[in-house]
């Protein structure tokens, strides 16, 4: 192999490896997410994140409006939940996403594979022989 496919095949497979583990990264989150009858460290998180929110948004109601340090300590702890939540969808969602791109781009190499080899041996594997392209 030359170089160029050499490096390009090294890219390939590294971009798959770090798309793998964003992919276990999600799985691991969704069944954190998904397993209720357990209480996960995740899970744990998020609720006392989400009971810190909410206890907020009552306190938020009645703080003084001339004390913006307060309000401003208030909004924090909400937007901290409101924050761990977007991140987490966000994590699912890289996930689905890069589990399609490892999809892709195993066909695409192996499809690259299959259409270099000689015809000998795409026979033997029962392909056929290299179709001449079309204009």
């Amino acid at each position: 192999m030359h170089d160029a496919r050499r490096e390009e095949a090294i890219r390939v497979f590294s971009e798959m490896a770090a798309c793998r583990k964003l992919v276990e990264l999600a799985a691991n989150v969704e069944v954190q997410l998904r397993q209720p009858e357990d209480w996960t460290p995740l899970l744990a998180i998020l609720s006392r994140a989400q009971d810190e929110a909410a206890d907020a948004m009552l306190r938020l109601a009645t703080a003084p409006p001339d004390r913006v340090d307060v309000i401003r300590a208030l909004q924090n702890q909400i937007w901290r939940f409101e924050t761990l939540v977007r991140w987490l969808t966000e994590i699912v969602g890289e996930g689905e996403e890069a589990g399609r791109k490892i999809d892709t781009q195993r066909a695409d190499y192996l499809r690259s594979l299959v259409i270099a080899l000689d015809d000998e041996t795409r026979a033997a594997l029962g392909l056929g022989a290299t179709q001449a392209p079309t204009k």
